[in-house]
C-alpha cells in the first residue's frame, strides 16, 4: 500500500474549497486503485489538502499522471504544493488474509 499527501496554500475561503472538493468527488471514487482520500484542513496554517491511500505503487503513480493531478498543479489558486508519499511498512489493523481492517469493534 502506498499514502500520498498533498497539500497546499489558497486565498480561497475553506468554505469554497471544500465545494472544489465535494464536485471532484466522485472522479476520485472512480480512481482505479484509491482505497480512501481524505479532505484535510490544518486550522493553525491554513493548508489544505488530501490524504490518499493506493493499493500500489502503480496506482499511486497513476495519480501523478492524471488529468486531475495536473489541474491541481496548474490551478492559479493553489500556492506552496507539497507533496509526499509514504510506502506502508505493515496497518496497524489488518485482517488474517492481508487485507486491510478499520478495526472498528
Amino acid at each position: 500500500m502506498e499514502i500520498v499527501s498533498i497539500t497546499f496554500e489558497s486565498e480561497l475561503s475553506l468554505e469554497q474549497i471544500e465545494t472544489r472538493f465535494r464536485a471532484r468527488a466522485q472522479q476520485f471514487r472512480d480512481m482505479d486503485g484509491l482505497l480512501q482520500k481524505f479532505y484535510v484542513h490544518d486550522e493553525d496554517s491554513g493548508r489544505v489538502g488530501g490524504i490518499y491511500l493506493f493499493d500500489s505503487e502503480a496506482s499511486r503513480d497513476a495519480l501523478f499522471e492524471s488529468e486531475i493531478h495536473a489541474k491541481l498543479r496548474d490551478a492559479p489558486d493553489v500556492r506552496n504544493l507539497d507533496i509526499t508519499t509514504f510506502h506502508v511498512v505493515f496497518p496497524l489493523y489488518e485482517s488474517g488474509d492481508g487485507s486491510v481492517s478499520t478495526g472498528a469493534r
